[in-house]
């Protein structure tokens, strides 16, 4: 079978009797297969040291001759690219060949892994974005500070004026009763005993470092602190620190399975954009 240019990259395509080129069967799906290994970070041939590089163009050709010729090299090297509908396109292939059976298994396995860990990802992020705009106690700054006592320290602590931490370490009085007033100051001890005990690993772990990139990265830090917008920034960063940590699930107080599994914070919207995007995430490296 042979593909002009034109099937190839998926443009309108006009038949012979001058009709709109319309999905009839399976050989239909072939310009869309090629497009998408084309321009995707697949593996295409090994190459010289001096040898240029491969344009898209030559990327289609050697896809081209792949499909017709070893389909199961082809969903070995481009399977993760494809969709379950150009997957279907090699079912009628595989009758008594193992080989492509099991690299087109293997595909699906991948293609259900990208799409539930980018589910995941969505659904955490929506459930952070629902727990800032309530206002949720878990990214309070003395939450954030608590969960990560040396870390805020290192960006927004050793800023602070004297009369700024006096007023950190006060305790709350607004609700005056003995009970109260004694778990604020416990909290406040254990805070300082996290504190210190941190501080001693990461002395101990300075010996297994390089203490002079460590000094270059607490100097600037420290400039930065003194600088106008500086204490800011860094309190930022402190801010994103926690909030990457929610997102990567380390955040042992949150049931990350309940969020996980949560239907309700699914943005379709989001998904159908990931399920388009995904077979050219690659693309910008073949540029």
């Amino acid at each position: 079978m042979d593909f002009s240019k034109t099937e190839l990259f998926g443009e309108i395509v006009v038949s012979k009797e001058n009709d709109l080129y319309a999905y009839r069967n399976k050989d239909d799906l072939v310009p869309g297969l090629i497009k998408t290994a084309s321009l995707s970070g697949g593996f295409f041939k090994h190459q010289q040291k001096d040898e240029p590089d491969l344009n898209v163009e030559d990327k289609a050709n050697l896809a081209t001759e792949l499909l017709k010729n070893k389909p199961a090299t082809f969903v070995e090297r481009f399977g993760r690219y494809l969709n379950e509908e150009q997957l279907e396109y090699f079912e009628e292939l595989r009758s008594d060949n193992y080989e492509l059976e099991f690299y087109l298994k293997q595909s699906r396995q991948e293609q259900c892994r990208f799409v539930t860990g980018h589910k995941v990802k969505n659904r955490r992020y929506a459930a952070m974005q629902k727990m800032l705009n309530g206002n949720d106690d878990h990214f309070s700054e003395a939450a954030m500070k608590a969960r990560n006592p040396l870390l805020h320290e290192q960006l927004v602590g050793r800023f602070m004026t004297e009369e700024e931490k006096e007023e950190k370490e006060r305790p709350d009085m607004s609700n005056c009763s003995l009970t109260n007033i004694i778990l604020e100051h416990m909290d406040l001890n254990k805070e300082r005993d996290d504190k210190k005990k941190l501080k001693e690993e990461e002395n101990e772990e300075e010996f297994d470092t390089d203490e002079d990139e460590s000094d270059e990265d607490e100097e600037e830090e420290e400039g930065l602190g003194r600088q106008e917008g500086g204490r800011e920034f860094l309190k930022q960063q402190f801010v994103k620190a926690a909030y990457q940590s929610f997102l990567e699930g380390k955040d042992d107080e949150v049931d990350y399975r309940k969020i996980d599994t949560d239907e309700t914070l699914d943005d379709l919207d989001v998904e159908q954009r990931d399920a388009e995007e995904r077979y050219f995430d690659d693309s910008d490296n073949d540029e």
